[in-house]
């Protein structure tokens, strides 16, 4: 089935500037807010607006936004009331939607826990979730939709007016500054989705990070030079904490996707 028509549950950082860039390639888009105010925003972009809050109990609501071709659910646990509830915030979406349909789940990688090493789409739920609402939440989106569904298991998401570093100006005795970081660009994020849907690639798990790693100290050090913030200084001598460092190797590999911004030192911002 030729995808058409486009549902995004979610159209915050994230979800607002990938629906413009959908409806720019000619998409039809659906899209909701959790802010009255809001409404007006995503109308004005072209994009068929839904107020939604979560739990939500509004079944026609619901209904009505996730009729579509694709449906993208792109809410963190953040976004709802309660972490723990997440899950069944996921499942209850879901219940709206057909089997047949296609999916992309944004996802996060502290889905895995801490592993001291380098750490890839099989080594989440071996033994414990890193962060056990994500965790669950996946398995309720595969429990009914695994051939039809693929997942993008996201490190942490850096662009427009987020840099990473930016926070911690000239603060003192940081942590963990040896530590390769793990960071995706929002116009990656955006590639990759678009990159799925001309592909038809569903039945997927990928995370998906910059593929070359920087320290924690090196790239903080290189923004507050670049954007002229202090510059944080870290303790010595450097301890020792749990750490991963997130592969993505598999979404290279699979989908062929070649990064727009492959290393973190070269990260674009609006700065």
């Amino acid at each position: 089935m030729m995808i058409k028509k486009i549902s995004i549950v979610g159209c915050g950082w994230l979800g607002l500037p990938l629906a413009q860039e959908l409806i720019r390639d000619g998409f039809t888009v659906k899209g909701s807010t959790t802010s009255e105010e809001k409404l007006s925003l995503l109308q004005k972009e072209g994009i068929q607006p839904y107020l939604l809050a979560f739990p939500t109990n509004n079944k026609a609501i619901a209904s009505e936004l996730v009729d579509g071709d694709l449906l993208i659910i792109n809410i963190p646990p953040s976004g709802i009331g309660h972490r723990e509830e997440y899950p069944k915030v996921i499942a209850n979406l879901l219940s709206f939607a057909k089997p047949s349909q296609k999916i992309i789940f944004i996802s996060s990688t502290s889905i895995y826990p801490d592993l001291n090493r380098l750490v890839r789409e099989e080594d989440a739920g071996k033994g414990s979730f890193g962060k056990d609402e994500i965790g669950h939440a996946e398995l309720a989106l595969l429990k009914g939709h695994q051939s039809t569904a693929t997942i993008l298991r996201c490190s942490g998401l850096m662009g427009k007016i987020r840099i990473p570093g930016k926070y911690f100006a000239g603060k003192k005795g940081i942590t963990n500054g040896h530590i390769l970081l793990n960071l995706i660009h929002l116009e990656d994020v955006i590639g990759v989705v678009k990159e799925i849907i001309k592909q038809n690639a569903f039945g997927h798990i990928w995370n998906l990070t910059a593929p070359i790693h920087r320290k924690r100290e090196e790239i903080y050090n290189n923004n507050a030079a670049k954007f002229g913030f202090a510059q944080a200084s870290f303790a010595e001598p450097d301890l020792q904490l749990p750490f991963k460092i997130i592969s993505p190797d598999k979404l290279i590999s699979e989908l062929n996707y070649t990064f727009k911004y492959p290393d973190i030192l070269d990260f674009k911002y609006d700065s």
